[in-house]
This record gives structure tokens, C-alpha cells and sequence, in this order.
């Protein structure tokens, strides 16, 4: 398990120590792959020597990653950025090799994850159990975090949307970091916006897009029946006052497993080829 987030200035990840190197001296390009609907490319790459990491049957995913370039003079920052802010729900930084050359680029390597719920928003297979496996793994750890995390509810990059949260082939699901905007404030400061950008999320997974007028709730209520606990669920989005509220919901008391998203992910991966 992940520390919990560092408060500012400490180090909780001594391991992430820089290395001046290349990572393709220890990763094999595949391809690249947009996550999302925001124009952010990074690299799948495969680690080339696999002895000491092989693959298991809980994850046979394990010797891929994502590599992403960073360019610039202010790469110091990021790197302390990186080594703060770790949670069990914000995607892993596994690696950091910083280019000989001050402007980069640079490279950071994170833990693999396929797709952006942006494949996943308006899926036929997306029921109520697998609503609330989302929404459990990305809302819950912030209901106990002290994190303004800037994926969710920075003014300068918009609210959270399906674009800005990440998805394992095994169900997992993360907010990759935003070094741009991602500070440590009190919860109490915060916690309205996370309910209306979760209430934003919710109805894009449920209905595949935003409705034009801002305002929060689904069209189609013969897939969604009004008494239905996805939509009391959105509409308690509108009303509720705390993340502790909506986590007693009906919705997030379902059966739900995170191996439930596994076919729902099996069949973005036949849609998306």
C-alpha cells in the first residue's frame, strides 16, 4: 500500500531519486496513446529485462508502463511534486530520469493505465454496481484526505471530467498528478467543489456527455428510471453538503468489485480498435 499524502516539504518517497539516464536503456517503446479527450499523449512502453518482475495472474499487466516527456527549466519542482503527493488513488510515479540537458526532456515513469473514463462514458455495459466501482475508488480516499487535488477542481484546468480519471485493464481506478495545481489545503475548503464536480462525472459516465445548460441529470430515463439509486445518487450531487453524506447512499452500498469493470473495460477495448 502507498503512503498517504506528505505534508508540504517532506519527502515521502526517498526512493524516487532522479536518475541521469534514458529510459529506453531500460524500456522498450510501443506505442503511444491519447488518455482522454484532452490531447494528452503518453508513451506505453514495455520493461526489457523481466526477470525479477514477471507476470502473475492478478496482474498481467505488470511489466507495462506509461512514459511521459517533460520539457523545460522548472523540472526541480515537479520532481518534489512527485515525491510528495503519493496515494493509493492517484496514479504511481515509478521512475524519474532527468536529461543531462537543463531544458529536457525529461521523463517520468508511471505505473500502467489503459484508458481515460472517457471510453467508458455512455457504455451499454455500465449498470449501477459498476457506476458505484468508479465512483467508490476515486471519491472515497479524498472524503479522508486533506488534498486539493488539481485534476478534480483547479480553475486553471477545469473541473473533473471523464478525461482527467484513469483506468487499469483490472479494474483499478486513479487521477493521474497535476503538477500545475495540485496543493495541500483544508478539506472543509474544498469539499463543495469535489460534490459538484463528482455530480458532473457521474452524469457524463451515465449518459456519454454533458448536458449543455450546466445543470445535473440524466435524459434518458428509460435506461436510468427516475427512482433508480444511480440518479437519487446524481441528484444528491446537487443538495448534499458533505462527501461523508454521500458516501451512506444506497448506490455506494451495492455489491460492488472493482473485477466487475474488467468486461467493461474487455469491451472499450474491442470499441476502440
Amino acid at each position: 500500500k502507498l503512503p498517504e499524502v506528505a505534508p508540504s516539504g517532506v519527502s515521502s518517497h526517498e526512493y524516487l531519486k532522479p536518475t541521469f539516464d534514458s529510459p529506453w536503456q531500460k524500456y522498450e517503446k510501443l506505442h503511444d496513446i491519447r488518455l482522454g479527450a484532452d490531447n494528452l499523449y503518453v508513451t506505453v512502453a514495455d520493461r526489457i529485462d523481466t526477470h525479477s518482475n514477471s507476470k502473475t495472474r492478478n496482474d498481467p499487466f505488470l511489466t507495462l508502463v506509461l512514459v511521459r516527456s517533460f520539457a523545460g527549466s522548472n523540472f526541480e519542482d515537479k520532481i518534489r511534486e512527485f515525491q510528495q503527493i503519493q496515494h493509493v488513488g492517484i496514479v504511481s510515479v515509478l521512475e524519474i530520469f532527468r536529461s543531462q540537458r537543463p531544458g529536457g526532456p525529461h521523463h517520468v515513469v508511471f505505473e500502467y493505465m489503459a484508458y481515460s473514463l472517457h471510453y467508458v462514458a455512455g457504455n451499454p455495459l455500465l449498470d449501477e454496481i459498476r457506476l458505484a466501482a468508479i465512483i467508490i475508488h476515486v471519491f472515497k480516499y479524498l472524503s479522508s484526505q486533506a488534498l486539493d487535488h488539481g485534476s478534480l477542481t483547479c480553475a486553471k484546468h477545469g473541473l473533473l471530467t471523464c478525461s482527467s480519471i484513469l483506468i487499469h485493464p483490472c479494474g483499478d481506478v486513479k487521477i493521474p498528478i497535476s503538477k500545475e495545481c495540485c496543493e495541500l489545503r483544508p478539506h472543509s475548503n474544498v469539499e463543495s467543489r469535489y460534490i459538484r464536480a463528482l455530480g458532473m462525472t457521474i452524469m457524463e459516465l451515465m449518459q456519454g456527455y454533458p448536458r449543455e445548460d450546466g445543470a445535473v441529470g440524466v435524459e434518458d430515463l428509460y435506461r436510468w428510471p427516475s427512482d433508480c439509486n444511480a440518479v437519487t445518487f446524481l441528484s444528491a450531487t446537487v443538495t448534499a453538503t458533505s462527501l461523508l453524506e454521500l458516501t451512506k447512499h444506497p448506490l455506494l452500498r451495492l455489491p460492488w468489485r472493482k473485477e466487475k469493470l474488467q468486461g467493461l473495460l474487455a469491451f472499450v477495448s474491442v470499441g476502440t480498435r
